[in-house]
């Protein structure tokens, strides 16, 4: 039973389809029995159909192991049209195999020459060339679908954390009582806080269902997400935007935002010895670097990191890269182009 199972992970196919497949298979079998009239009792023996369905597992593994072998365990689902190659190497394979065991079998029993007579070697190597068509025809459109919804799935899981991490109740709440405070202090100040909640708030629902937005949308979201949180935490912290703008770029909408809090929630910053962040935007990746003052007792979970670098993965196929040292921490993430938009939207 382990094993089947392993094999069923190993195809990525579940019991359900398999079943299908083996009534496929008895159903062809049947078909050739009555075209080549043999109408009888035997017409609905199962062991030309069981034959058939092993010949078909067997076409199944080697249309895996091409895709293995040249992609591996690539998380994005493929164009289809990449997908073809590889599987048309483990389909090659497979025949030169059964052509070998064939042959291999004949010489032990001495039959070659009656075996493999010109005519029944095109006669055999058509049908098994329409068998690996028709089998991995199917498992390919299988699979292909499967792992678009598997990614669908993971991704619209991504989101859902992302969408509920973000903006949580508490922050509500902290930002309504800092916002309380600065109206009988600074009315003035509470005014500009006030935009600047509103403006986040927009954004979050603006943008919050998209799996990419534009650059500059996400800076802005970010700079207003850090005039709320600066003015929580006492103006202590100082943010400054240099790079050259780029206005066919996008990435993951709260990135920025996300890294941005975590400079809040891991340091300690005073009058005297203020946090900088600072946001470099680079030709393909938008750079948060930070100085450092961690607190101690602050959270090291990474949940938040771990999440958008899944969320990237999902999206492209694209690296979080994080680099620290004593002095600074800094984490870069991926621009996409314009171009991969169409694409993240149809996952």
């Amino acid at each position: 039973m382990l094993l089947i199972q392993r094999y069923l992970r190993f195809l990525q196919v579940d019991p359900r389809f398999l079943g299908l497949v083996f009534l496929l298979s008895y159903l062809l079998v049947i078909k050739n029995r009555i075209s080549a009239g043999m109408i009888s009792v035997y017409t609905l023996t199962p062991e030309g159909p069981v034959f058939q369905f092993f010949s078909a597992l067997i076409i199944f593994s080697f249309v895996r192991l091409g895709l293995n072998t040249f992609y591996g365990k690539q998380h994005q689902p493929l164009p289809w049209q990449r997908t073809i190659g590889p599987s048309l190497a483990g389909l090659g394979v497979y025949l030169v195999m059964v052509s070998l065991m064939e042959l291999g079998v004949a010489a032990l029993f001495g039959n070659i020459e009656r075996n493999f007579s010109s005519t029944l070697v095109v006669q055999r190597n058509l049908s098994l060339l329409v068998d690996a068509a028709l089998f991995g025809g199917i498992y390919l459109a299988y699979s292909y679908r499967n792992k678009v919804q598997n990614y669908q799935q993971e991704l619209a899981e991504l989101r859902m954390r992302q969408l509920k991490n973000q903006l949580a109740p508490h922050f509500v709440f902290n930002a309504l009582n800092t916002l309380d405070e600065l109206i009988y202090s600074n009315s003035q100040a509470a005014s500009l806080y006030l935009q600047s909640f509103a403006e986040l708030y927009r954004g979050a629902i603006n943008h919050g269902g998209a799996p990419l937005v534009p650059l500059q949308q996400e800076l802005d979201f970010a700079n207003h997400y850090f005039v709320l949180s600066n003015a929580r935490f006492g103006e202590n912290f100082a943010l400054k935007v240099t790079g050259t703008e780029i206005p066919e770029a996008y990435l993951p909408p709260f990135s920025l935002q996300l890294l941005i809090e975590n400079v809040f929630v891991h340091n300690w910053a005073t009058q005297s010895k203020p946090i900088y962040i600072h946001l470099n935007i680079k030709a393909h990746e938008v750079e948060v670097i930070n100085t450092v003052a961690a607190k101690q007792r602050a959270g090291r979970s990474g949940i938040g990191l771990r999440n958008l670098s899944a969320q990237l993965q999902l999206l492209g196929g694209k690296a979080l890269r994080v680099e620290q040292n004593e002095a600074e921490f800094k984490v870069s993430v991926p621009l996409f182009a314009h171009s991969q938009i169409g694409k993240a939207q149809n996952v």
